[in-house]
């Protein structure tokens, strides 16, 4: 015999519990009868509040008194209306209103994550406005992400500003000038040997004002760059050019007779001597002169040193230099030399004359707000302009226009 349900006999109505014991098909048809018997029990109180009193009414008109007092614009109320179109049998109008329960918590999770986000940002007012459906949850997220965007552009300037900053400050310490002790430190750091020359030019004092990028430029100097290695140079002739040949070794090859050329990109390297290049006559005055290793090598130390030396702010335009374009503008500036001896030139006139003739003429600046300041430009008929158009240029300004036409370039020392 079933047990009686306790609540049931204390409310007036008496109903069975599900037998544990029973069979499962029987367990399913007691616990269902219980749900039906307690769900009119909820009709007829939804009638009796509905009409002041115990009315007589049918099932069905019962279950749509109680669907009219719900609040249908909640989850909670949808899902009582799913249970009420179940009983009715609507099976169909309880899935689709059972859809509309999962769209409605979607939507208060969308709104709810959104209305965090704006608080998160300092936008109260706006997070409750998106919780009163005064404004939409795609309107506070686009204010959300365009805020995010306008914070993230504020930090990238400030990141860029101070990146810029840093660079700045870098720029100028290293065009400062350093002790004697700190040159001397940068040339043993850099494997500089103990016996080269440039220790004693440093310690007495010969390049006091150098900065570290200008101790730098010597050092790769006295050391040598082992990727070329030259001989001693001589004149030859090639398809109607005087150039100049050495026994060459790159990257630790066989040597042999090569030359500068320019490549088309404007930048030089080296080629074998071609079999039909002639040894240069040597003339009256030039006497079979001959370029040696020594006489390269100073001359490419006061080329390393030559435009901070003559007023510019830094030695930029010489760092920039490849290798190849370093030696081809050190055998120029040798060569040049040699023939203003030749010319009864005192040698250390000479040499500044022919550095300013072919290097310095040309160095211009950049106008780049960062990176290097002044620049070479070697000249493309492979001519600089002459000392002479330089003088006449200084006199007469109004004559930059002319002389950049012909020239392709305006002296880095030169102001309208």
């Amino acid at each position: 015999m079933a047990r009686q349900n306790i609540q049931g006999l204390l409310t007036g109505g008496i109903s069975t519990r599900p037998n544990p014991n029973s069979n499962s098909a029987a367990w399913r048809l007691q616990f269902g009868q219980e749900r039906a018997d307690k769900m009119k029990g909820a009709l007829r109180s939804t009638q009796d509040a509905a009409f002041g009193g115990p009315q007589r009414m049918s099932a069905a008109d019962a279950i749509g008194v109680g669907q009219s007092q719900l609040d249908l614009t909640t989850t909670g109320g949808l899902s009582t209306l799913a249970s009420l179109q179940q009983l009715r049998g609507d099976t169909a109008g309880a899935a689709k209103t059972a859809s509309a329960v999962r769209d409605m918590k979607q939507a208060e999770a969308q709104r709810l994550a959104v209305s965090d986000s704006l608080k998160a940002l300092g936008l109260t007012a706006e997070a409750q406005q998106v919780i009163d459906k005064t404004l939409s949850p795609a309107a506070g997220q686009q204010l959300v992400q365009t805020i995010k965007g306008e914070k993230r552009r504020a930090a990238n300037t400030l990141a860029a500003s101070t990146a810029r900053a840093k660079l700045e400050q870098d720029k100028a310490a290293a065009a400062l000038p350093i002790t004697i002790s700190a040159q001397v430190a940068q040339l043993k750091a850099m494997g500089v040997p103990a016996d080269d020359p440039i220790y004693t030019s440093v310690q007495q004092g010969v390049h006091s004002d150098a900065s570290v990028s200008d101790i730098k430029n010597l050092g790769t100097i006295a050391i040598g760059q082992p990727a070329v290695k030259r001989g001693e140079s001589v004149k030859y002739i090639v398809d109607g050019n005087l150039v100049w040949g050495a026994d060459t070794s790159i990257n630790g090859g066989t040597k042999q007779m090569m030359y500068a050329v320019k490549n088309a990109d404007g930048s030089m390297s080296y080629a074998p001597l071609p079999a039909t290049a002639e040894k240069y006559v040597a003339g009256k005055k030039d006497k079979g002169r001959k370029l040696t290793s020594e006489l390269l090598k100073r001359t490419e130390k006061k080329l390393a040193s030559a435009a901070k030396e003559s007023g510019l702010d830094n030695n930029d335009a010489w760092s920039a230099l490849e290798l190849y374009d370093q030696n081809y503008i050190a055998e120029q500036v040798a060569d040049r030399t040699l023939e203003l001896i030749d010319e009864g030139v005192d040698e250390v006139k000479a040499s500044k004359r022919a550095i300013q003739d072919i290097y310095l003429n040309r160095v211009t600046p950049t106008g780049k707000t960062f990176g290097d300041d002044y620049v070479y430009t070697p000249p493309d008929s492979g001519n600089n302009a002459p000392q002479a158009a330089i003088d006449f240029l200084m006199a007469d300004p109004s004559l930059a226009d002319q002389f950049k036409a012909k020239y392709g370039y305006l002296p880095a020392n030169f102001s309208k």
